[in-house]
């Protein structure tokens, strides 16, 4: 009969590991059965993680090390819904019973050895995951209903504050006029993303632990459609009732792959400009060395730049002592 057994007790949140069935209330509940029934706990495990999904770590790793042990050690948990609340996992302790492997429940009395407690065990997994497909609803109906009143159940982004359940987010008096200026500075073609988060950390828009923004969190904030007033969750846009910050117009300009890699042109000289896009195309079209100068093009095609310039790449366009453009790559 095995004696040696290892402990697994978990919660979903870090908050639940210190209300209700705690982590350290589980762990005394397993202890007072094991003293009762004379079994020696070998090594406990603890997980703070929901089970409604697979792919838990420490469970992973519980349930690999009784396969090693083959069968010499068991496995003891606090309750049926603490070691599964879904049928894939359930199914990995069913396999480990179908090993020869010994799994007890400390608050539910089923004896596993038998087919009948087998059954009993199934029954209360499969209830355990309906409970879990039946709150998923219901959180889905929570967060629909506010959506279909143009309401964002949500966190208020970033120029935005919260009221309160059921009420529109306000704009924030000191992020807000921020807020407006870059889109309105993106909007001009003066400034890259990183030009403008730099200017825009001095003046005082970060992230909400107060870093600078990087570029690439500067362009999701600027593709947001909450600003223009739309609500958009899962690919599916509501029409909002809270304050726009900016206009339709404006935010497509924004948005707009075409603005957004003719903004990316860093060179505030429109003359030079166009020279120095021309070499970039012919250097793309030549697979030149981008960091090899080229004499200056009389004329180009705009048009032709945006198949050309990468998405994901920030072309900065810079002008050396000869005279000569040299462009420099900078991811984003």
């Amino acid at each position: 009969m095995t004696k040696q057994f290892i402990a697994y007790t978990r919660v979903s949140t870090s908050k639940q590991g210190t209300q209700g069935v705690s982590l350290s209330e589980q762990r005394r509940a397993i202890e007072q059965y094991a003293q009762k029934q004379q079994l020696s706990i070998s090594a406990w495990h603890e997980e703070t993680i929901t089970a409604a999904k697979r792919g838990r770590p420490i469970f992973r790793k519980v349930m690999n090390s009784l396969h090693r042990n083959g069968g010499k050690v068991g496995l003891i948990m606090h309750k049926v819904d603490r070691g599964a609340r879904n049928l894939w996992d359930w199914a990995y302790i069913g396999d480990a019973l179908d090993r020869g492997i010994v799994v007890r429940f400390v608050h539910d009395d089923v004896d596993l050895q038998t087919r009948g407690g087998r059954l009993s065990a199934d029954i209360q997994a499969v209830i355990a995951a309906d409970y879990i497909r039946n709150l998923r609803d219901e959180v889905r109906k929570g967060i629909n209903g506010p959506l279909e009143q143009g309401l964002y159940p949500f966190k208020a982004p970033r120029g935005y504050l919260d009221r309160g359940s059921g009420k529109a987010k306000v704009p924030d008096p000191l992020l807000a006029p921020l807020i407006v200026s870059a889109f309105r500075k993106y909007a001009s073609r003066a400034f890259s993303l990183s030009e403008l988060a730099a200017e825009l950390e001095i003046q005082g828009l970060t992230t909400r632990s107060e870093k600078a923004l990087r570029p690439g969190s500067l362009a999701k904030l600027l593709r947001n459609p909450f600003y223009k007033g739309t609500v958009t969750v899962c690919g599916t846009s509501y029409t909002g009732i809270h304050q726009p910050l900016v206009s339709e117009s404006l935010f497509n300009r924004v948005a707009s792959p075409r603005s957004r890699y003719r903004s990316l042109i860093a060179d505030r000289n429109t003359t030079a400009n166009k020279h120095d896009v021309a070499i970039g195309v012919a250097i793309r079209k030549r697979k030149l060395c981008p960091h090899k100068p080229l004499p200056l093009l009389q004329s180009c095609d705009l048009s032709a730049v945006y198949e050309i310039i990468l998405p994901k790449c920030e072309i900065i366009l810079r002008r050396s002592v000869n005279i000569f453009p040299v462009l420099t790559f900078t991811c984003i």
